[in-house]
């Protein structure tokens, strides 16, 4: 949802490596809306007004490392492994961004492992009893009752299920999961894109028990499939879903089949 632009748009380069073209925008955008998300990286905006809802994922231009991000959004969106990617710019907000807009996604199994988690009593000092280390509250309280100490604020983990306990609400068996989720990769991998950033924040379940992906800036264009699967199973968290999901028992002939296409 770009405004009208001028009959001769001007582009930018960005990105350090393997840098792209986008149009850029040289004032302020009034379709930004309220802060979803904020990662290491980029935040995520609703898009105002959109039907069906969208989001602008917004990346300072200085922090935009790699073109390819642009490139496989589109590619996944297309092929339905991502939201739908709908557009990429850059755009003068106080700033500069790049701006990549998609449909809003469902919620990540993060997000569902939090949603699963049995809600901590209200009480400040028993949810700290919970999620903080004993050694580390320890040391808070020597801080507290020393007058030159005061304690501000205590940044806690949020309280979540495990990946395991989700799994068993979400699917009728963890192996659906994990089958998805490698064909997800191995659907990439067939066109020359190395995935490996499957943390619980990037994984989507959907309602028709498959999945999307999000978040692409750390996927690669390979040169072969080939390349591309070796460099996608040697990520560290594709590793360990792999050993989780070949320890399930009575495999599938489909899931031995995915198996062994990466193995």
């Amino acid at each position: 949802m770009i405004a009208a632009a001028s009959s001769v748009t001007p582009y930018l380069s960005v990105g350090e490596s393997n840098p792209i073209e986008l149009p850029f925008l040289n004032e302020r955008l009034k379709t930004f809306g309220p802060k979803i998300a904020h990662g290491d990286v980029g935040t995520i905006y609703e898009v105002k007004a959109s039907i069906p809802p969208r989001v602008y994922k917004a990346i300072p231009f200085k922090s935009f490392k790699n073109g390819d991000e642009v490139r496989i959004s589109r590619i996944a969106g297309e092929i339905g492994i991502a939201p739908t990617y709908y557009n990429a710019f850059v755009v003068e907000q106080r700033s500069k961004f790049v701006v990549i807009e998609m449909d809003r996604i469902d919620k990540t199994l993060g997000g569902y492992m939090e949603e699963f988690a049995p809600q901590l009593p209200d009480e400040p000092e028993r949810r700290q009893e919970q999620v903080i280390d004993p050694a580390v509250k320890a040391l808070l309280d020597r801080y507290k009752s020393e007058q030159e100490y005061q304690v501000l604020e205590v940044i806690q983990k949020p309280n979540r299920v495990s990946i395991e306990e989700a799994l068993e609400r979400l699917y009728e068996k963890p192996e659906d999961f994990y089958f998805h989720l490698f064909s997800r990769i191995k659907e990439l991998a067939e066109r020359c894109i190395s995935y490996g950033d499957t943390h619980v924040g990037n994984i989507i379940p959907l309602q028709n028990k498959t999945i999307q992906l999000i978040d692409f800036d750390g996927a690669k264009l390979m040169q072969s499939v080939d390349q591309a699967k070796a460099d996608a199973i040697n990520s560290t968290y594709n590793i360990l879903h792999m050993m989780k999901y070949q320890k399930l028992p009575s495999l599938s002939q489909e899931s031995l089949n995915i198996i062994n296409w990466f193995i």
